[in-house]
């Protein structure tokens, strides 16, 4: 359910030895969710300092709108590692735990997709989601609730009444 934004970064060109800071804020994203690198952006990283490869710092990006903190460490090979201090909650279970809830309700099965597979995990985070059903969709929000990741489900009475 939560787990660590970590990832490997490109640092260094074959042809230069010296950090090479474009490819660590390109390859950033991809470091952070590989599975959906466009959910990150607005990533900035202070510049390296010149000619030395092994060296740590942090950057800044955000996460659906929300900052998240990265952590960078390069080691003497130009290899980086990336760490995000902020914990990272993978929308894949929320959508399970959603379906079978409503499912349970509802009394039929029914698909739950929320945009983008993770969010900054936060008592009050919320993420709009969809429920659908024979083509039917049901518009709902669901609010981390609680620091062990439980969550409420707020339908949206009005989202279905375009027209």
């Amino acid at each position: 359910m939560l787990f660590v934004g970590a990832g490997v970064v490109a640092t260094a060109c074959a042809d230069d030895p010296s950090l090479d800071q474009d490819a660590v804020v390109a390859g950033l994203p991809a470091a952070v969710v590989p599975d959906d690198p466009s959910i990150v952006a607005d990533v900035a990283c202070p510049e390296p300092e010149p000619e030395v490869i092994a060296q740590s710092f942090t950057c800044t990006a955000s996460l659906h709108g929300v900052p998240i903190t990265i952590d960078v460490t390069v080691d003497e090979q130009a290899g980086a590692s990336s760490i995000v201090r902020e914990p990272l909650y993978e929308l894949s279970t929320m959508e399970a735990a959603a379906a079978a809830r409503l499912g349970a309700d509802l009394g039929v099965a029914v698909e739950v997709v929320c945009p983008g597979t993770v969010i900054v995990f936060a008592v009050g985070a919320t993420v709009e989601c969809r429920a659908v059903h024979d083509d039917r969709p049901l518009d709902f929000v669901a609010e981390i609730a609680d620091t062990d990741g439980n969550f409420t489900l707020t339908l949206d009475p009005d989202a279905h009444r375009e027209g």
